[in-house]
């Protein structure tokens, strides 16, 4: 039942997050996610569960801090995806630029070349792309990996990069 209290919790958050940006948008953020996601609803929450609940204080608690948990996994996670990862975007160029193309035309389009060359070759070792004849290929998990991240950019309304 916790479970489902945590999940409640929030996804009400998220959605009235979302609600009072998508009609005006704070003018600190950091401050907003302080004191509204991490403080002020938890403390609403726990005084209203409190006072209408008979459940433990040690439950409350428990509920806050799943909760607590779970925003600053969306935090994190909703950061990453919003942020620019070198990665990420040879993937995404990969998929929107044509599914093979010379290493070397990718690594000429950049600027740090070192960083391109370890990237490919860690997205190679984790099976994202495959290097043939000094081309890169996006696979199949590369490109789920690529449809995942933009069905979450459309989802959370992240402008995309070109490419």
């Amino acid at each position: 039942m916790n479970l489902i209290t945590i999940a409640l919790f929030f996804v009400f958050a998220i959605v009235f997050h979302i609600l009072v940006w998508r009609l005006h948008r704070p003018h600190r953020v950091h401050a907003w996610f302080f004191l509204y996601m991490l403080i002020g609803l938890p403390l609403l929450y726990l005084v209203l569960l409190t006072i209408f609940s008979d459940h433990s204080i040690y439950n409350n608690l428990l509920i806050i801090l799943g909760y607590e948990f779970l925003f600053t996994s969306y935090v994190l996670i909703y950061a990453a995806i919003e942020q620019s990862s070198l990665s990420l975007d040879l993937i995404r160029y990969l998929k929107h630029n044509g599914k093979k193309m010379l290493a070397d035309d990718l690594i000429s389009r950049c600027r740090a070349e070192g960083m391109i060359k370890i990237r490919i070759r860690q997205l190679a070792d984790e099976g994202f792309v495959e290097l043939e004849s000094g081309r890169l290929k996006i696979t199949q998990k590369g490109n789920s990996l690529a449809n995942f991240i933009q069905k979450m950019r459309n989802i959370f309304k992240i402008r995309n990069i070109d490419g």
